[in-house]
């Protein structure tokens, strides 16, 4: 064999090899995106279903109750919401190009907590709703003290706790601070 021969053989093992791990990135890119979506799913499911039970053992306790917990929002927003149609919820949104396993147009409940998969243009919009309504009946929801809409991103320490009003101003309430 001459000197020619091995380097255009070098060359073409080399584009081959090129080729083939284009080939398994194109394929498999995708299916791992749609892995991180669902995995992100789960992530927030769980932490959902913590502030469920962090708020219900703290609202059970009694009035001066507090309970500490850290929240990880790695996508998405999570939004404190005391105040769109009387309801007093938490819910977590994502946009994400993948779908994470639920059928487009569904709402599946889990426990306390409603799920949803609405396909918005190329994009599917992902919601979990934990409806605290039902539970805190007259109690409010507030963040930080306050009865308005509070949106977070990213990692928290907070504090949920049980918090009673001076009698003249009456009731009592789920209040989420940061520590």
């Amino acid at each position: 064999m001459k000197k020619g021969q091995i380097w255009v053989s070098a060359a073409l093992y080399i584009a081959l090899g090129i080729i083939v791990i284009t080939v398994v990135l194109s394929a498999g890119l995708p299916l791992i995106n749609k892995i991180q979506a669902k995995n992100t799913l789960l992530q927030t499911k769980k932490v959902m279903y913590q502030l469920d039970e962090t708020a219900r053992g703290v609202m059970l306790q009694g009035a001066g109750s507090k309970i500490k917990t850290f929240v990880e929002i790695k996508k998405g927003e999570l939004t404190i919401d005391p105040i769109t149609d009387n309801k007093k919820r938490i819910i977590w949104t994502s946009l994400s190009k993948y779908n994470p396993g639920i059928e487009e147009g569904a709402t599946i409940t889990e426990g306390d907590l409603e799920i949803k998969n609405i396909k918005k243009g190329s994009e599917y919009e992902v919601s979990i709703i934990l409806d605290l309504t039902g539970f805190l009946g007259d109690a409010g929801l507030r963040y930080d003290g306050e009865e308005t809409k509070k949106t977070i991103m990213g990692s928290y320490n907070l504090v949920i706790e049980h918090v009673r009003k001076i009698e003249s101003e009456g009731g009592q309430y789920l209040n989420i601070r940061e520590v």
